[in-house]
């Protein structure tokens, strides 16, 4: 009840850009949805354009129309819902989306992350998923890579820096997480 309570005060100022973070955390499904379906009606009704920060990216598949992933502090893809579906770039997004069970389709096995996130702190020289990504290459240890810009991506990752074969290594990759 707190949370619908606090998104309310919020609406209330007819605010352009309302910045959910974690709006749903700790609610039941049903909860979570009748908030969710709300909020999208009240932005199609007021036009208003919503800043979801959120863990849950099957949810933010379902609803948003642009996501953008972040690593350890840094944003790591940022790309339209479908082409999120068909063809993440990013091993941390291929992993995220290989993480989460499909609700319909055939059983499969899920794959974790391995590893653990890095100490902020600290954090590792290079880019901060080095440690945990089964594509990282020396330079990924030793230099942050930067961001590669398509028509409507951005991914940050050296696989795309270093030619066709480690385009086709994420694409196989893409698939698996699929």
């Amino acid at each position: 009840m707190r949370q619908r309570v606090v998104i309310a005060m919020a609406l209330a100022l007819e605010p352009s850009l309302v910045i959910m973070d974690e709006p749903t955390t700790a609610l039941d499904v049903v909860v979570q949805n009748g908030i969710i379906k709300k909020v999208m009606e009240l932005q199609q009704k007021f036009g208003f354009s919503v800043l979801f920060i959120t863990h849950d990216l099957p949810l933010m598949l379902e609803m948003c129309d642009r996501i953008g992933v972040m690593y350890a502090g840094k944003l790591v893809e940022v790309a339209g819902r479908g082409e999120l579906l068909k063809g993440a770039q990013h091993p941390y997004t291929q992993g995220l989306l290989g993480a989460f069970p499909a609700l319909t389709g055939p059983k499969i096995k899920l794959e974790g992350i391995p590893g653990s996130p890095p100490d902020l702190i600290s954090p590792p020289p290079g880019c901060r998923f080095a440690p945990r990504c089964k594509h990282a290459m020396p330079q990924c240890h030793t230099a942050e890579p930067a961001g590669q810009t398509g028509r409507s991506k951005y991914v940050a990752c050296h696989l795309y820096t270093e030619g066709e074969i480690a385009h086709e290594q994420v694409s196989a990759g893409s698939e698996r997480a699929q």
